[in-house]
C-alpha cells in the first residue's frame, strides 16, 4: 500500500510539473508550418500575439490568396538596390520607425517582415509579437528567397 500511495503522489507531482512548464511555455508563441493550407488557418487575433515562419513558396501563396497582406521590407535604403532587390509587392519601412512606433503597421492587416536573411525581421518579429501582433517572418531571409526561386528556375 506504501508503494501505491508514493506512486500516485510522484504521478501527481510529474502532472503538475508538466501542466506548469506547458502553461508557461504557450504564453508566447512560435509555429513553422510545412505545407500552403496552414498559413490560410491562422487568422484569428489574439492578446500574445504569434510568429509564423514561412518558405518562399508560402509567401507566394500569400501574395496570391491574401488581398489584405502588408508586405514589409526592413532592410536599409542601401539594400533594397542591391544584389537582392526589394520585392516589387513590397513596402520599404524601416526597422527603427516600427520599433519606435509599432502602431506605424496597420491592425487589420495580415502583416509579412523580410530582411537579408531573417536575423533582423526575426527580432523585429519577437518585438511585435510582445505588442499583440500576428506576424509572417520569411524564414531564411531574401538570400533563401532568391536562392530558391532561382532553384525553381533551373
Amino acid at each position: 500500500m506504501v508503494e501505491r500511495g508514493m506512486l500516485l503522489r510522484e504521478g501527481y507531482w510529474l502532472f503538475c510539473m508538466l501542466f506548469f512548464f506547458l502553461s508557461v511555455s504557450c504564453q508566447k508563441e512560435k509555429m513553422v508550418f510545412s505545407d500552403k493550407e496552414s498559413t490560410k488557418s491562422i487568422k484569428a487575433a489574439n492578446n500574445t500575439g504569434v510568429i509564423i515562419e514561412i518558405s518562399p513558396e508560402q509567401l507566394h501563396q500569400l501574395l496570391k490568396d491574401d488581398p489584405n497582406l502588408l508586405l514589409i521590407d526592413i532592410r536599409t535604403e542601401a539594400e533594397l538596390s542591391g544584389d537582392l532587390p526589394k520585392l516589387k509587392q513590397a513596402v520599404h519601412i524601416d526597422k527603427d520607425v516600427i520599433y519606435g512606433n509599432p502602431d506605424t503597421i496597420p491592425k487589420g492587416k495580415t502583416i509579412a517582415i523580410m530582411c537579408r536573411s531573417g536575423h533582423r525581421s526575426g527580432k523585429l518579429a519577437r518585438f511585435l509579437q510582445d505588442n499583440g501582433r500576428i506576424i509572417y517572418e520569411l524564414k531564411g531571409g531574401l538570400k533563401n528567397y532568391y536562392e530558391i526561386k532561382h532553384e525553381i528556375k533551373k
